[in-house]
């Protein structure tokens, strides 16, 4: 479990509390995609309903892990700079 989801009290039955965070988590991910097209920060707001879900749903938490790890692969540092033919040239 996240250290903030212990922030929120507990319901008495498990079964709401995962109804309570899957409707939180799902209003921020749709107000996320509504601010693709409309004015707001989404790129912001569609990862916070992303963790928020992935903190109940295995599912979404695989995907994330996932995710993530494809996108640390991806991540290489650029490449050396060349020198362009024109400097080349006047060489």
């Amino acid at each position: 479990m996240w250290k903030w989801a212990r922030w929120f009290p507990r319901p008495a039955s498990p079964l709401l509390r995962r109804l309570m965070i899957a409707a939180l988590g799902g209003a921020v991910l749709l107000t996320g995609i509504l601010m693709l097209v409309l004015p707001g920060p989404a790129l912001i707001v569609i990862p916070i309903g992303i963790v928020l879900l992935a903190t109940e749903f295995i599912c979404i938490r695989k995907r994330l892990r996932s995710a993530r790890r494809t996108f640390l692969k991806q991540k290489t540092p650029p490449p050396a700079p060349t020198k362009s033919s024109t400097e080349q040239s006047l060489e």
